[in-house]
């Protein structure tokens, strides 16, 4: 397993991170991510975002 940091993004500004973790040997499932960010954040649920993946950990 492998952690990626998703940086959500609204309106063009950050909004906040979120560490995701998933297995290299299956693809990262887009929908799959859409639901994770959007249980996180229940906010955002009507609301249009961007995700980004990085690999560094916003402090």
């Amino acid at each position: 397993m492998q952690t990626i940091y998703l940086d959500i993004m609204v309106g063009g500004r950050f909004y906040r991170q979120l560490p995701y973790t998933y297995c290299p040997l299956w693809p990262v499932d887009t929908d799959e991510v859409h639901d994770f960010v959007v249980r996180n954040l229940p906010s955002l649920r009507n609301k249009t975002f961007n995700i980004l993946f990085s690999n560094a950990k916003v402090i």
